[in-house]
């Protein structure tokens, strides 16, 4: 008697499938084995090597992050000196990371309060080529800039200085401020009318502003 003809399941077709699909797959392989091994070496070095640059800039980051929180803090307390140390190790060790490119702004601050005006200015540029982040932050540091020039009496440049932080960074919180400093410098120079227009710039451009207040004194001033 014969027996009955086995029903073939789903599970087994499919299995069987994948066999099929194996023994194609595999005599393909063992044509282009060459070239796959190559190429898969070559994905393997780029993927380990993301890997490892990934890690690792993880590591600098979290070793940067510890030393410029002590720096600040020193910072923060008035010991500029061994701030600027502290700072300039983050920049030497760690100059990649995001508090590497940040510690040149502080390491700048306090070559100012450590009288190292023309450091600080070299600092300030370097820190504006490389930071691309906050626009109060870069505001700051080309306000910076401005002020060692205006210390140093040379009010042309430092007025232009201010003038240019209202046209490249017009949304700062302290463009306002930048405008009159601008104007001053322009007033000290001979340059009423200048300093005139942009004070008018601040009462229109920031009605609701405190400096707006200080701007239209100081035009009467400038004027009396």
């Amino acid at each position: 008697m014969l027996k009955p003809r086995k029903r073939i399941t789903k599970k087994e077709l499919k299995e069987d499938k994948l066999l099929t699909s194996y023994v194609k797959a595999n005599r393909w392989l063992g044509q282009h084995r060459k070239y796959l091994t190559i190429g898969l070496a070559l994905l393997l070095i780029v993927g380990l090597a993301a890997i490892f640059s990934s890690r690792a800039q993880k590591a600098a980051e979290q070793n940067a992050s510890e030393i410029f929180l002590r720096a600040t803090s020193e910072f923060q307390q008035g010991d500029f000196h061994a701030a600027a140390q502290k700072f300039e190790n983050v920049i030497d060790e760690y100059g990649g990371t995001s508090y590497g490119i940040l510690s040149q702004l502080y390491l700048a601050n306090c070559y100012v309060k450590n009288g190292r005006t023309d450091d600080a200015f070299d600092l300030f540029s370097a820190f504006l080529r490389k930071y691309k982040g906050d626009v109060n932050l870069q505001a700051a540091a080309m306000a910076s800039k401005a002020a060692i020039l205006e210390e140093k009496s040379n009010f042309a440049e430092a007025a232009e200085l201010y003038e240019k932080i209202s046209k490249d960074y017009p949304t700062c919180l302290m463009c306002p401020n930048y405008l009159i400093s601008a104007a001053q410098n322009f007033a000290k120079i001979d340059k009423k009318d200048k300093a005139q227009q942009l004070f008018d710039r601040v009462v229109k451009e920031f009605p609701e502003s405190q400096e707006k207040n200080d701007a239209i004194l100081l035009k009467k001033m400038l004027g009396s």
